[in-house]
Order: structure tokens, then sequence, then C-alpha cells
């Protein structure tokens, strides 16, 4: 990195990304900070409310302070031929003062998972702590706001796409809003909840006692109120309104509050946290990193998987098929569909005391670890209700991975036309049903299908039908298992599915991404093109070792930095030196 890219980094307007802070730095200076902005033609503007409004009913959009005159800045990036696509939080935002909240709402510091106040460092080391948005003062102010800002937008000509904006971050795995609280105020709001819930149904009064109601009823509160700000968002901005993009912050954690407070980044989480945000759909972003402070690495990281293509895909225009083709997206082979927390009502099939019951259940079963070693981040964990059967989507490359826990009657029709369609399922059927253990017998009956049973440390059925592949399992036996045990049942569960790639990646400290394009007229020969991403953040220099699998052509080496690629017959060796990176296309086709 120059100097001057480094200064331009490290300008408190632009924390990276394209995002544009716009409350940071005089309108005199917006016009050349934009013209210097690198990585394409968008600009990302996040609203600040506490700025437009310090006390939450007084509005400015120009008419005291240049700065928060938005119309002016759209205005301003088109003569620098940018669009700007404005993101308006719908929760706390981790990088803003009171997580973006007006002074005088700023009433209660919200409290995390552990019930510790929420608190995160920025990009200019300053602390910030979140406030709650469970007093029912600060909703009502916000519904003010985004009705005057829509007013705004509308007399002063604002042509831009305005996206909700939810924030979040990564920890254990897991994703974590920043609008959980159980501060007091939350405290008071959900009493306030349960209080007009009894008046509704008095029948609830006899489950009162019961801490797995109380977690269902809490969770059902956290969606109403995260709800209600999107609604609202929704109805008095339609006309600019897009929809909600989910985000996680890297390093904004509690764990990586104390490490962050003393000046330490751990770059090695914030690529894994990344990575697992991609595998979730979330969009990653390290604007609380400093740029100054940001290892060149990571920051290369975070362009190629997500400034340069996610972000784009996510609010650009849907793409023409032929635009595919120009474009990598993230490889999947497996979905793993999980619990829609959303939905309470579901209480009968999930286990609503433990939410995370059935990513558990994948850990014990020694999946997860499977994927991380053979398929690292060649997954997706989604909502089991977005599981649909599409036929305008390639199915035989990728396994829906299914809990019994959550097969109802929908579930269970678009497993069956998923696989009668050519679609492949691997089901665990151990909390299965006995009334669609039943169906699925019936089934295989009525379609004169027969079923194989083996048992490979586990009870297992597997049908075929043409192309398609459904495979039910006993995942109550694995628990018991040795590791060596469970990773040979999904090494060959891997095997059936007959999955197409490179997976012998050994070296844990070097971080390696595929992403996945449809050929172009020139490539035919290939089905895809895949890009395998490799980089080292350590302080040592790594060799990786890459089987060249028959299914494999190597066509092209990228942006080599510190690295060194030899290409044999049967084998790829790429050598990494500290803060190294390459990346390699491969053609692919079927045997």
């Amino acid at each position: 990195m120059s100097v001057i890219e480094a200064m331009q980094n490290s300008d408190p307007a632009c924390p990276g990304e394209n995002w544009f802070l716009y409350w940071r730095t005089s309108s005199s200076l917006w016009r050349s900070k934009i013209e210097k902005m690198r990585g394409g033609k968008n600009i990302i503007v996040p609203i600040n409310w506490s700025f437009h409004s310090e006390t939450g009913d007084r509005v400015d959009f120009g008419n005291d302070r240049p700065e928060s005159n938005l119309a002016r800045l759209v205005e301003m990036a088109g003569e620098c031929n940018r669009t700007v696509h404005f993101y308006l939080p719908v929760t706390p935002a981790p990088f803003l003062q009171n997580g973006g909240l007006p002074h005088l709402l700023a009433r209660q510091v919200a409290q995390g998972p552990d019930q510790l106040a929420f608190a995160m460092v920025d990009s200019l080391g300053q602390l910030l702590k979140i406030h709650s948005f469970f007093d029912p003062r600060v909703f009502q102010s916000f519904t003010k706001f985004i009705g005057q800002l829509a007013h705004y937008f509308t007399h002063s000509g604002v042509n831009a796409k305005l996206w909700g904006l939810e924030c979040g971050y990564i920890e254990n795995g897991g994703y974590q809003s920043f609008l959980f609280d159980r501060s007091k105020t939350y405290g008071q709001a959900f009493t306030r909840y349960m209080g007009l819930a009894k008046e509704e149904a008095p029948e609830l009064e006899k489950n009162l006692n019961s801490l797995s109601f109380e977690k269902k009823m809490n969770m059902r509160f956290f969606w109403t109120i995260r709800d209600l700000y999107i609604d609202a968002l929704k109805k008095e901005l339609s006309t600019h309104f897009e929809g909600i993009l989910k985000y996680s912050f890297m390093g904004a954690s509690p764990i990586d509050f104390l490490d962050r407070a003393c000046g330490n980044n751990n770059f090695s989480k914030y690529s894994e946290d990344m990575l697992e945000s991609l595998c979730r759909d979330v969009i990653p972003s390290s604007i609380l990193i400093p740029q100054s402070g940001k290892k060149t690495i990571y920051s290369r990281q975070v362009d190629e998987l997500v400034s340069y293509s996610l972000v784009s895909s996510k609010i650009e225009d849907s793409y023409y098929e032929e635009d595919r083709q120009s474009y990598f997206f993230g490889l999947v082979f497996f979905h793993l569909f999980l619990p829609d927390q959303k939905v309470p009502q579901q209480s009968h099939m999930v286990d609503w005391e433990n939410p995370l019951r059935i990513e558990e259940r994948w850990m014990v079963q020694g999946l997860r670890s499977f994927l991380k070693n053979n398929f690292p981040y060649t997954y997706s964990l989604i909502p089991i209700e977005k599981f649909r059967f599409d036929e305008t989507v390639s199915l035989s490359s990728k396994v829906s991975v299914i809990d019994g826990e959550l097969v109802d009657q929908k579930v269970f029709n678009n497993v069956l036309k998923t696989f009668m369609s050519g679609g492949q399922i691997l089901m665990d059927r151990s909390n299965l049903s006995p009334f669609f253990l039943l169906k699925l017998e019936t089934f295989f009956l009525e379609n004169s299908l027969a079923v194989e049973k083996i048992f490979f440390h586990t009870n297992v059925h597997s049908a075929l039908l043409g192309d398609g592949k459904l495979v039910l399992y006993e995942g109550g036996l694995l628990n018991t298992k040795s590791e060596s045990e469970k990773n040979e049942f999904w090494e060959k569960m891997s095997k059936f599915f007959n999955l197409v790639h490179i997976k012998n990646i050994k070296n844990d400290e070097v971080t390696s991404y595929w992403r996945t394009r449809s050929s172009s007229p020139s490539e035919l020969n290939y089905e895809e093109i895949r890009r395998l991403s490799l980089y080292n953040g350590t302080s040592y220099k790594k060799k990786i070792k890459l089987p060249l699998e028959r299914n494999f052509v190597l066509l092209k080496i990228l942006d080599e930095q510190n690295a060194v690629v030899q290409s044999y017959p049967h084998q790829i060796e790429v050598q990494l030196l500290p803060e190294g990176a390459v990346s390699l296309d491969f053609g692919v086709f079927s045997v």
C-alpha cells in the first residue's frame, strides 16, 4: 500500500468498502473524497439519525448544517459518476454514537446475552455504547423521523435507493443482532407485552412459571419489535425502500471488545467470522477496524469476497443471465436448514429453550467438523421456511440437509418434489414424527422404489429416482461414535452424492474460499468455472498441495502476492510467504 493510499484509507469519513460517513467531514470536502474513493461506482451512505436530530424531535436536512443535506450529497455523487445507496439502521448500529439514537433518547444502555453493557470500539478508537431500542419513545421518534425523511426525499427530488440495515456480529459461530437487549428498559417493555398477551389469551396464565415458555415469549417479543421498525420504514419510505440487508461487523462482538480496547486486533478471528457470515447470507463488514491497522491480506479478503462482489450483487439491479458469466458467487454444496426463529408458533416442532439445538446436534454428530475440514465454507445455513422446490435451480450438485424435527407438511411436500425432480436430500430421521415416517414408507411403496438399508456406524436408508437421491440416517446413533467413525460416515455420505470438488487442502492456518460462475461462450468445454482463493495471514511460509482431480483443469493463476505456484500433472503446489495470497481458476467438467 502506497503512502497516499494509506492516507486516503485512514480518512475517518471513508472507513473502507465504499462506505461514506458524511457527518465526519465538511461538506466542502465531499466531492474530493468521493472522487478518491475506489472500488466501483456504488457508494454506501448510512443515514445517521442522531446527526439530523439531536433531540429526536426537530430534524435538520441542510437548513442549519450543510453536512446534513442528503439531496446535495446524492447530486454531487452523480456528478462524480457515482451512485448513492442509503442504509437506514433499523437496529442499533455499532459505528454510530449511542447506536444511532439522538442524545435525549439514549436513556438506557442495552445489555447483551451475558447482561453486560453493549460497547465496542470504532475505527477512530472511540468507545461507543449501544442504547436500547425497546423504549416506546424511541420507536415513536423513529417513525416521526422517517416520516420527515420521506417528505424531504420527495420534495428535494432525491433519487436514490434506500435499504434497511440490520446490524449484528458473529460470536461462537452464530449471528447475534444488536437489537437484542436484556436491560431494565427491555424488561419493562416485555412485562407490558406479557400483560397484553394475557389479556388477549387468559389461558397463558398457566404457563407463566415455565422457563421454556418465557424464552418462547421473549423470542416472539423480539421479532415483534424488530418487525415494527422494519414495517414503519417500509410504509413511510415505500418509493425508495429496497429491502433489509443483514450485516455483521468484524471486531464488534463482546469477545473482541477487550482486545480492541487495548489496541489489538485478532485478524484470524475476523477472517473466520467473515466467512461464517457469508455462509449465513450475512454481509460482513470491517469498517470498525482502522484502515491504517488492517493487515494487507485481510483487506484483500474483504475486497475480493465482499466489496467487489457480494455487496454489488445485493444492492444493484438484478443481473441478466449473461452478466452472471462475469461474476463469481460463493460455491455451495450443502444447504443446512435451521429452525425459523421468527416463528415461535413452531414450538411443537422446535425446542425453543435452545434455538441452536440443531446446530449443536450437527456438531455432536461430527457434520460441522467434517465440512470444515473437507468442504470449508462451501455450505449455507438457511431458515427452513426458505426450503422450497425451485425448478429453475440446478439440484444435482447440492445436498439439502434437513433434521426430521423441522419436517411439517409443507417441508415434507417439498422434500418429495425435490427428490422426484433430481434433487439430493440428506435427512436425520431420529426426530421425524411417526406420521411422516409412515408417509415416506407409503410413498416408497406407491412408487415401487427400492430402499437400500445398510448399517455403517448408524442405520442408513437410501432411495434413488433418476438423478434424485434421498438418504435417511439415524443421527442419534452417531453421538456415541468416535471422531474417526463419524468422519468415515460423513466421508461415505459425501461420496454417495458424487460431489465434484478438490477438498484436500490440509493447512488450518491458510484461509481458503471457493467461488463459482457460469462458463462463457469461449469456455464451453467446461460446465462451470471455479475460483480458489488462498490467503496466508500468518508470519510463516506455508505450502499447500492440491490434488488435481480429473474433472478439473487449471486455467489461470491470478493476483499472486508473495506466492509461487507450480503445476504438475496430478498436483498443484502453492507456496505462500507471510501475507501471501493467490487465486486459481479451474475449468470443471463432468467425467
